[in-house]
């Protein structure tokens, strides 16, 4: 865990008895994590690192959810055709 994740107790008093983690992101996470595989309910980034675009198409296309998702690259030309492949993603620089 890079950061965040801790227990957070909130201060409404119906609230206390839940389970509440602050957001948190996860990094070098691989394929065949379940983490990775998996559908998460809450506030959690997995950074997943990649050295080509046929890898990251790859791994877009192999998901069984891909409910969100970004890309963050120092390439811009990269960045640029990746955006246009996959339409649902918010693509940063």
């Amino acid at each position: 865990m890079l950061c965040g994740g801790e227990r957070v107790i909130p201060s409404d008093s119906e609230l206390q008895g839940g389970y509440f983690l602050s957001p948190c992101v996860l990094s070098d996470v691989t394929d065949d994590m379940e983490i990775a595989r998996e559908e998460v309910f809450g506030s959690v980034a997995c950074l997943f690192p990649f050295s080509t675009e046929h890898e990251v198409i790859q791994r877009a296309n192999n998901t069984t959810f891909g409910l969100a998702g970004g890309i963050f690259t120092r390439c811009v030309v990269s960045l640029s055709f990746l955006g246009i492949l996959f339409h649902t993603f918010q693509t940063s620089n």
